[in-house]
C-alpha cells in the first residue's frame, strides 16, 4: 500500500513540474489557451485521483468534495494551536509538499 502512495505521489509531483515548465513555455503565445485544455483537465483529473485515493492514505481523511492536494495542503496549513498527533502529521507533509510546489510555482500554496 505505501508503495501505491508513493508512486502516485512522485507521479503527481512530476506532471505537476511538467505542467508548470509548460505553462512558463507558452504563456503569452496562441499556444496558452488550448494547452490549458488539453494539458490541464487531464492533469485536474490525474490530482483530483490522487487526492482521493494515495492522499486519503497518507494523510488518513477523507477528501472534501472536488478537492485536489493543493487544496487539502492548504486547509492543513491553517492548523494552529495544540494540534494532535494526525494533525502535525498532516501539516508536516503540507509544509514540506508547498515547499516543494513553491520552487516550481511561485505562491501555489
Amino acid at each position: 500500500m505505501i508503495e501505491f502512495v508513493v508512486v502516485n505521489f512522485l507521479l503527481l509531483i512530476m506532471t505537476f513540474i511538467w505542467v508548470m515548465k509548460l505553462r512558463d513555455l507558452v504563456e503569452g503565445t496562441w499556444l496558452e489557451k488550448p494547452l490549458r485544455i488539453i494539458v490541464g483537465i487531464p492533469a485536474f483529473i490525474f490530482d483530483w485521483y490522487v487526492n482521493t485515493f494515495a492522499a486519503t492514505i497518507l494523510f488518513l481523511e477523507l477528501p472534501y468534495g472536488w478537492e485536489v492536494v493543493t487544496g487539502r495542503l492548504k486547509r492543513y496549513k491553517k492548523y494552529t494551536g495544540h494540534l494532535s498527533w494526525i494533525k502535525r502529521w498532516r501539516l508536516g507533509w503540507a509544509v514540506h509538499l508547498c515547499a516543494l510546489a513553491h520552487r516550481f510555482d511561485k505562491g501555489h500554496c
